[in-house]
């Protein structure tokens, strides 16, 4: 009993401590661990005579990176130790509350997108909206800035398709001809044209998808807060097939909620804002989220590619509060299926939060926010560190005697041994917290066995710890890309199905298996003893090939599905929206796609894109008319036939005029 007694007293303890000071607890954690850590790296690398320029550059190196992973460890350990929420259901409401609700657009940017794709999610957000009475205050907005003219069309007929039944709530589309300014332009864009409409914004990504019930309650949490400009709401990937994108769907339903639950707590007022599923309050956004064009040359300089860290910091900096709802469900979005496609994902995101360091130096911001956009360029800046730490620890190991013995009392060998296994030990710590604490807090009838999620979470973390090598690898070379001034083109994302062939996998992969090779054969040769350091390296970059098909395979990941492995909530119980969005990709694609050609021949898809044109067309704007035919037009002149309803007219009629000569003289014959 006393026993009892003490342990509770000693969990309160800790539970008011993470609770009234969140920032002393994971500081002091990541200034612990980087301590200890890079003093056994230290007392190890002294053992052969002192420390050398290679160990005190390796001992900063080190220091920087496990104070990063002590600064995870310390999220975690306050997650884990505060209470979670009491209940996440959101409170019923009726159609009459909901009809008393300010106004409020959802807005779906779309840039060359699968168009029936986004449709499936929209429609099922729709009806959903309109089933618990939403219909009169949501409405929605399809803003394209696709470029490709066939899928532009295909947009058009879609839309048309869902606004025949005049149901509520409306859809409107709109396209720009030119996507200035990106993402960030077409809201901008949209709140200048329409924004005076709506007190808040709902920003999803043409990959989103929101129960009804959480909209709602993201307009109430608004209203019921008048100095809230924003409340993000995490967003949980869905509909993976591969192994990596299951692999992420387990983690982020997993180990999600402890660490969200302690970055709320770090956050307070400040948090952050991540493009998409979050509600932002109109006014706010439009007197404070102007974004400005940075000095110096691109990729570092010119337009800022990634917007919501920086309209976050600059929402705060006027004084508005920043939530995030991480007691909220009901947010979904979806994740790259490839790992070409992830690596083409993460190179974007690496230009835009490197860039993010040249807004840092040259606007005044709260510190909180000055840490986050910190956080987001060291997420990759953090590889070089890792890899410059790895060839730096390479040549120490090569160098260290077996029998040279460290201050502890024991071989540099063995306190090598054991400072690889601190170093697995904070790898595992915070997902052993966040495991621990998903089990404890959801109640049985809704989780599978805890020995099955234990068997999940030594599945995702051994594909998360062969991913890693790779990732640390490529997001090197896209950090000294982008300092190179290389810039990249932030083109649409594939969240489809992808099966890679093992001549993909080589092509991006063979330097980095060749380089393996040469490392295993050096570090054998030398101390075959250091190939359990560099095991977990070495067999990601020797097996790249197999790892990225691996990894890639939608096959592979059916096949642990059809096991029971990786398995989340949401594939057991989808949600009334899930099942409407499914029911909707499940449809029979159309026998004839909309094209650009089929526009040109059809004349009710032909008079209502001339209307939408006129509608948005820059009247300034004069293209000269072509005599060629659609088939020989470059994709900038399909472009230019787009938005030029004369051109449309004239091509319409040549279309129809062949057809009739075709005819008659068909007859003749």
């Amino acid at each position: 009993m006393k026993s009892s007694k003490q342990n509770n007293s000693i969990a309160g303890m800790s539970q008011s401590i993470a609770q009234k000071y969140p920032k002393t607890l994971i500081v002091s954690t990541a200034l612990t661990v980087s301590a200890l850590m890079t003093w056994l790296f230290l007392d190890i690398s002294a053992a052969d005579g002192g420390l050398g320029p290679i160990d005190v550059a390796a001992g900063a190196f080190f220091a920087l990176l496990t104070g990063w992973l002590g600064y995870g460890i310390g999220m975690s350990i306050v997650g884990h130790l505060l209470p979670a929420p009491e209940t996440s259901e959101i409170e019923p409401v009726t159609p009459e509350e909901i009809g008393s609700l300010p106004s409020t657009a959802i807005l779906v940017p779309v840039y060359n997108e699968s168009p029936r794709r986004v449709a499936a999610g929209v429609r099922a957000m729709r009806e959903e909206l309109a089933k618990i009475g939403g219909g009169e205050t949501f409405e929605f907005f399809l803003l394209s800035d696709t470029t490709d003219p066939d899928i532009a069309a295909e947009e058009e007929a879609v839309w048309l398709e869902m606004s025949y039944d005049n149901a509520k709530p409306q859809i409107f589309y709109r396209r720009r001809p030119k996507n200035i300014a990106r993402k960030a332009g077409n809201i901008s864009e949209f709140c200048e044209r329409w924004g005076g409409r709506y007190r808040y914004l709902i920003v999803l990504d043409a990959d989103s998808l929101m129960s009804a019930e959480t909209m709602v309650e993201m307009v109430r949490r608004m209203e019921k807060d008048e100095r809230v400009a924003l409340i993000q709401v995490p967003p949980r990937p869905i509909n993976g097939a591969s192994l990596l994108a299951r692999a992420q769907q387990f983690a982020a339903a997993t180990y999600g909620r402890g660490f969200l639950r302690g970055y709320r707590h770090w956050c307070g007022d400040a948090a952050n804002y991540w493009g998409h599923n979050a509600i932002i309050r109109t006014r706010a956004f439009v007197q404070h989220c102007g974004l400005p064009v940075l000095p110096g040359e691109r990729p570092l300089g010119g337009e800022i590619l990634s917007h919501d860290f920086v309209e976050a910091a600059l929402l705060r900096r006027a004084d508005w509060k920043v939530h995030i709802a991480d007691d909220l469900g009901g947010s979904y979005e979806e994740t790259p299926g490839s790992v070409l496609d992830y690596l083409q994902r993460d190179q974007r995101w690496c230009q835009g939060n490197l860039q993010h360091l040249n807004f840092l130096v040259r606007c005044p911001l709260p510190l909180t926010n000055r840490w986050h956009l910190m956080c987001g360029a060291f997420a990759y800046l953090a590889s070089p560190l890792w890899l410059g730490f790895v060839v730096l620890q390479l040549a120490l190991l090569l160098s260290v005697s077996g029998t040279s013995a460290t201050s502890l009392g024991i071989s540099a060998s063995m306190a090598s041994l054991l400072l690889l296994a601190s170093t697995l030990v904070l790898l595992m710590t915070p997902k052993v917290l966040a495991v621990t604490d998903f089990i404890r807090s959801t109640p049985i009838e809704k989780r599978r066995p805890a020995s099955a999620i234990w068997i999940d979470a030594a599945i995702e973390t051994v594909a998360s710890t062969l991913f890693a090598p790779l990732l640390m690898w490529f997001h090197t070379q896209f950090v000294f890309a982008t300092l190179r001034g290389r810039r990249v083109e932030w083109n649409a994302q594939n969240r489809g199905d992808v099966n890679l062939t093992w001549e993909d996998a080589w092509a991006v992969g063979w330097k980095l298996a060749v380089m393996g090779a040469i490392s295993a054969v050096l570090i054998y040769l030398a101390n075959p003893t250091a190939l359990i350091w560099f095991s977990p390296l070495l067999a990601s970059w020797l097996g790249v090939a197999p790892l990225i098909l691996m990894l890639s395979s939608p096959q592979f990941g059916r096949w642990l599905k059809s096991r029971g492995r990786l398995i989340i909530e949401e594939e057991t119980e989808p949600t009334a929206a899930m099942r409407r969005q499914q029911q909707y990709f499940d449809l029979p694609v159309p026998s004839e796609e909309a094209t650009l050609e089929r526009l040109v021949r059809d004349p009710h898809a032909m008079a209502a894109h001339i209307a939408i044109t006129q509608l948005t067309v820059d009247p300034s704007c004069e293209l000269p008319l072509s005599e060629q035919t659609l088939e020989e037009m470059t994709m900038d002149q399909r472009r230019e036939l787009l938005v030029d309803a004369d051109k449309l007219r004239q091509a319409h009629a040549s279309y129809w005029s062949e057809r009739l000569l075709a005819d008659i003289e068909a007859r003749a014959r």
